[in-house]
């Protein structure tokens, strides 16, 4: 069995010499742009467990390339939160925080798609701007949460979501 530190490191090896990674558990499907190879989905099989741990989501952040500002603590998992994830921040710092719940963990896919919602999106938003849309009743949150989706959406091959869970991003 291929250990998730054994595939992190043929993952690095194959990303630093530009070459598809075909493995039996997990495999990136290529494009080519400029001569350089670019990696525009992932795909995990399910025979590849995901359990729901720090270790998983700190490796679902590496293989699908997470972009994390400086700004952002996490993200962290967070067994007590009933949402696939949160981000906490003021209206006045930049600072964020990104916790993850247990249903984020229903496949790698959807990790991945809530990974990117959290902190590719919710922690480039402007926290005031949302409260003050609030306080006017502009629903600033309703916006923010829409972006966020959109971008699930967008997004879905790259995390190689299925159809059904490109349905319930959808229909959320």
């Amino acid at each position: 069995m291929i250990t998730t530190k054994q595939i992190i490191i043929l993952a690095a090896i194959t990303c630093s010499t530009a070459i598809a990674l075909n493995l039996k558990k997990l495999s990136k499907e290529r494009i080519t742009i400029d001569n350089s190879q670019l990696f525009t989905s992932i795909r995990i099989s399910p025979s590849y467990e995901l359990h729901p741990n720090q270790q998983n989501l700190d490796f679902a952040m590496d293989i699908f390339s997470i972009d994390k500002p400086d700004h952002v603590e996490g993200p962290i998992l967070n067994h007590q939160i009933r949402d696939r994830g949160l981000t906490f921040g003021s209206g006045l710092g930049t600072k964020r925080r990104v916790e993850i719940g247990r249903p984020a963990f229903m496949s790698w896919g959807v990790l991945g798609s809530t990974l990117g919602h959290e902190i590719e999106i919710h922690c480039k938003q402007s926290f005031l701007i949302i409260w003050l849309s609030e306080l006017l009743q502009l629903s600033g949150t309703v916006y923010a949460e829409r972006e966020a989706y959109e971008y699930e959406e967008q997004m879905a091959e790259r995390f190689g979501l299925s159809e059904s869970e490109k349905a319930q991003i959808r229909y959320t």
